[in-house]
């Protein structure tokens, strides 16, 4: 599962377009290639679509996360 297109919307708003671990600033049409949305509680361990659960990182936080 992933995030919808209004939880990742919102959740940028609120991270005012920038990454939120090194406060990067990010386009809002560069998902992918510029940054990602992260759930701060994965989706099989409880998380939710919701805003509060998306956080916005750019793709070097992003890959930085241990998997």
């Amino acid at each position: 599962m992933t995030f919808t297109d209004r939880t990742v919307s919102t959740a940028f708003t609120k991270a005012r377009g920038q990454c939120e671990r090194c406060q990067t600033r990010l386009n809002l049409n560069s998902r992918g290639t510029q940054w990602e949305a992260y759930g701060k509680v994965s989706f099989d361990d409880g998380g939710t679509d919701e805003p509060e659960n998306c956080q916005i990182l750019c793709l070097a936080c992003h890959n930085a996360i241990p998997k």
